[in-house]
């Protein structure tokens, strides 16, 4: 049985611009992270010194997590874009990352006055939802057969 564009749900028929859309949200994900882990200083200079003193006291499994979340991502738009159902599973790790992230940097540690507040915490929540979406919207694909 053949199943016809018109039958799919309409973020299935607009699976390439929406995966394109999430490739480009993942890829300044991954590159902050690199840029950031790589200590690229043109990238960091303007970043303040308690900024960069409150990144290197994170627990090592933070920046693992924050790793993680970002090239999980990633990997899931790149998966998602040509099609691959495989894309549920960086989606996934992308997810649990990114929560994992949020609650250590949000809810378990207070970054130093003037970097967190209440901006940084509703973007993180951000990433959170959108790692969520993500993972829900591969998991639809790959149940409902319009990824192969």
């Amino acid at each position: 049985m053949t199943t016809l564009a018109a039958d799919l749900p309409w973020y299935a028929r607009r699976r390439v611009p929406l995966a394109v859309l999430a490739l480009l949200w993942n890829a300044v994900g991954a590159l902050d992270f690199t840029m950031t882990q790589t200590r690229n200083a043109s990238y960091l200079a303007d970043f303040p010194p308690e900024m960069m003193a409150y990144i290197d006291s994170l627990p090592g499994w933070v920046h693992a997590a924050w790793g993680v979340g970002t090239w999980g991502g990633l990997a899931g738009a790149v998966l998602m874009l040509i099609g691959l159902r495989a894309a549920v599973w960086p989606y996934a790790a992308s997810l649990v990352a990114s929560a994992l992230v949020f609650v250590q940097n949000h809810l378990l540690t207070q970054p130093p006055a003037g970097l967190g507040g209440t901006g940084a915490m509703l973007f993180s929540l951000l990433i959170v939802v959108l790692a969520g979406v993500q993972w829900v919207w591969a998991r639809r694909g790959a149940s409902a057969g319009w990824l192969r």
